[in-house]
Order: structure tokens, then C-alpha cells, then sequence
């Protein structure tokens, strides 16, 4: 099980980076080992929810390997509609018997954008 769900809440326009901590059964899933990085590639997908308007996306993520942290830099666009939205990371690994893994593995992190007061 896969259960990292950190997005949270920011306010519309607010492009500092998404920050994600993969976890899987409470413990932190490592993205690097002695010999290098495990995967080939992370993505972050940010739909709206159910009910909600606003745009879809699938973008490659950066990640900080050691502390299994993934971070996305959103567009202008992409935090430029208040609403709530369901965000998952993809990550491949190297090893193909691993295939690709989403987190979280059993629903999606939230991420609510509030409008701004002006």
C-alpha cells in the first residue's frame, strides 16, 4: 500500500512547488540506492474532482532521492482555478519487474486551491 498524501491546500495562483513524501505502510520508499537513482521516471497527475472545474495534468516531477521526497513545479495555469483536485505520482522503476507504482496506491492525495481575498 502506497500512502503519501501531502498536497493539501494553497491559494489560486500560488506556484510554489507541490511537495510529496512516497511512502509505502509508513515508511518512507527509497528512489536511490549505492549504485544510483531506482527509477526512470516520476510523474505528477492532478485531475479535478468530482464536481470541480479546472485543468489536468500530467507532468514530470523532480525528486530529492535520498529523503523520497517528489516535487512538482506547477505552471501559471495549473493553480490558476480554485477547486479541489485529486493528485497521484507515478513513479517507473528501473527494475522492470517492478514495473510502475502510483501513489497513493488506494485513493489520491487532495489538493484544494481556494480562492484569493482580492
Amino acid at each position: 500500500m502506497s500512502d503519501a498524501r501531502q498536497p493539501g491546500f494553497r491559494k489560486k495562483g500560488d506556484d510554489r512547488p507541490i511537495r510529496a513524501r512516497l511512502e509505502r505502510d509508513g515508511k518512507i520508499v527509497p528512489l536511490t540506492d549505492d549504485d544510483g537513482d531506482l527509477f526512470t521516471a516520476i510523474w505528477f497527475r492532478m485531475a479535478p474532482a468530482e464536481n470541480s472545474l479546472g485543468p489536468t495534468v500530467v507532468a514530470a516531477a523532480d525528486a530529492d532521492p535520498e529523503r523520497g521526497f517528489v516535487t512538482y513545479q506547477p505552471a501559471p495555469e495549473d493553480v490558476a482555478t480554485a477547486g479541489v483536485f485529486r493528485v497521484e505520482i507515478s513513479v517507473t522503476w528501473i527494475d522492470s519487474d517492478l514495473g510502475t507504482e502510483t501513489f497513493p496506491g488506494d485513493g489520491y492525495a487532495s489538493l484544494v486551491i481556494v480562492e484569493t481575498l482580492a
